[in-house]
């Protein structure tokens, strides 16, 4: 970003944030929340929901300093990714290490819970588009936003 240009911020959360144990662990919750109409809601909860606390630190750095911000939340992200730094997940490579030291694979309470997943190729389109439809003069190219030239 040069000097006098004002940037953007897209921040990847996580759907943490949605971790709703009230039906007890294991099983899935009522709520399906929706980003547009629950949006107030989600950006509302206290610092009990997991990533909420930065999430509003996010939120209020961007109003702040007037700088347009917008937080993505995957589900777990799973598989190989390309970008420069990270390159595994977390979730599902720390799952098999735990079914593979226990020697079979298990449950939370009913196993009636719900959980989805992308793979990293996914979040970046998810960005690319976010990019592209709010932003329509920037590129995006292997996850680097950039303006057109």
């Amino acid at each position: 970003m040069s000097l006098g240009k004002k940037g953007h911020y897209v921040h990847v959360s996580g759907t943490g944030i949605l971790h709703d144990v009230s039906n007890g662990y294991g099983n899935p919750s009522e709520k399906i929340y929706s980003d547009v109409a629950d949006v107030l809601e989600i950006t509302s909860f206290d610092s009990t929901h997991v990533h909420r606390d930065i999430d509003a630190a996010v939120i209020e750095a961007g109003i702040k300093y007037g700088v347009p911000t917008a937080i993505i939340s995957p589900v777990t992200i799973h598989g190989i990714g390309h970008g420069p730094i990270k390159t595994r997940s977390l979730q599902i490579p720390f799952l098999t290490e735990a079914i593979l030291k226990r020697g079979k694979a298990f449950t939370v309470g009913e196993g009636k819970n719900i959980w989805d997943s992308k793979y990293p190729s996914h979040l970046f389109a998810w960005c690319s588009i976010l990019t592209a439809t709010r932003y329509p003069h920037h590129r995006c190219r292997r996850g680097i936003s950039r303006p057109h030239s």
